[in-house]
């Protein structure tokens, strides 16, 4: 199996058990991903190929997980298309905080609307 992000690539293998399918393995890859990335409040604006589970895209806009079955992977060989990216670790991928939203305060507007309520 496969898992690769948009700006930079990575690539992680993992094989089947004899008693697990392709296609259950390729989908607790990506249910797996989906719950880490929603722990760091991360949720994907569209997920695609789940159900066939050969293909499971994951679009979380800044950047998309691609899990693969190792037929699929074969097939759509994205490696080769991205063959000059620079290759990195997990290990060498940083952690941004991300900014907590902050709560809107009334407008002088919505104040006075208040005020004559």
């Amino acid at each position: 199996m496969v898992i690769a992000m948009s700006a930079e690539i990575v690539i992680r293998r993992a094989k089947p058990s004899e008693n697990d399918s392709v296609h259950a393995l390729v989908q607790a890859i990506a249910d797996e991903v989906e719950l880490r990335l929603k722990a760091a409040e991360l949720r994907p604006a569209h997920v695609e190929g789940y159900k066939q589970a050969e293909w499971v895209l994951l679009d979380y806009v800044d950047f998309v997980v691609h899990v693969f079955s190792e037929k699929a992977r074969k097939f759509y060989d994205l490696e080769r298309l991205w063959k000059s990216a620079k290759r990195l670790e997990p290990s060498d991928l940083k952690t941004i905080p991300r900014k907590k939203k902050l709560e809107s305060k009334p407008t002088a507007s919505k104040k006075k609307k208040r005020a004559k309520a």
